[in-house]
């Protein structure tokens, strides 16, 4: 997953609120970076259509929660 990707890759630093950073680790699984969160969370949201509206009242479950 995430760490593949990144062995080759230079490292930078991003600053998010304290607010971000602990739901973050609330998301995270036991072993995993902020960063393999971060990917999961991308992988996540690209197999779903954008939010639901009132209208069409769908819901997108993604595969890694089933």
């Amino acid at each position: 997953m995430a760490q593949s990707q990144t062995a080759s890759m230079a490292r930078t630093s991003i600053s998010v609120s304290e607010k971000l950073a602990d739901e973050l680790y609330d998301r995270k699984k036991r072993g995993e970076s902020y960063e393999d969160v971060i990917w999961r969370l991308i992988e996540e949201s690209e197999e779903c259509p954008p939010r639901p509206t009132a209208r069409t009242g769908t819901l997108c479950v993604p595969s890694t929660m089933l």
